[in-house]
């Protein structure tokens, strides 16, 4: 990135004032130079491998925030993970804290360089998934039924795994392109669990 040397008037001069479009494009050229990629991560440890973390039994918690970084939410849940001829399915399993209770069901299916073609029934279509070194990306669209209605929110999904048996999940939600939320949550393998019996849909 080419560096700009800001120049300072004299102080006869009047003072330059930037545009709203300015500030903006200013944003945007500082805020690109910092995008994260999930590249960024091939080299840390522990690796992720989905294979080996969603394997067997987990359980979660987690907040979730307004668009004012407010939390309106807290919850529970529990994950059955399994592989059957190399397909992965995550049976999730959510209760919050007003007593509502959601389920998920995501399938993920291999596609090669550490990237899985992921699926569940409240998704719109399908999404690709990758991971590399501790990381594990995500991003899909997610249909969220409401009292009348039923609306999309763009979901971007970023976990990284701290040790053998913890994952932070970090989870941005948008609409229109803009920010209404935000989802954290702590997910916990339990390794001493029996594994779950594995059946593909």
């Amino acid at each position: 990135m080419s560096r700009k040397t800001l120049s300072v008037k004299g102080i006869g001069d009047p003072p330059h004032i930037p545009s709203f479009f300015g500030w903006w494009a200013l944003f945007f050229t500082l805020s690109g130079c910092n995008i994260t990629s999930i590249h960024d991560y091939e080299n840390k440890a522990p690796n992720f491998d989905p294979e080996n973390f969603f394997n067997g039994k987990l359980i979660a918690s987690g907040i979730v925030k307004n668009f004012t970084g407010k939390v309106i939410r807290h919850f529970n849940a529990e994950i059955a993970a399994c592989w059957s001829e190399g397909i992965g399915i995550l049976d999730e399993k959510f209760v919050f804290n007003d007593g509502e209770m959601q389920t998920r069901t995501w399938e993920l299916t291999p596609l090669g360089s550490q990237k899985y073609l992921a699926r569940a029934n409240d998704v719109v279509g399908e999404a690709i998934a990758e991971w590399q070194g501790q990381g594990f990306f995500l991003k899909y669209t997610l249909a969220v039924k409401l009292e009348n209605t039923t609306i999309n929110l763009n979901i971007d999904d970023r976990m990284y795994r701290i040790n053998d048996d913890i994952v932070i999940n970090q989870s941005k939600m948008r609409k229109f392109g803009l920010p209404i939320g935000e989802i954290l949550l702590t997910l916990r393998r339990m390794p001493s669990e029996s594994k779950a019996a594995c059946a593909t849909s």
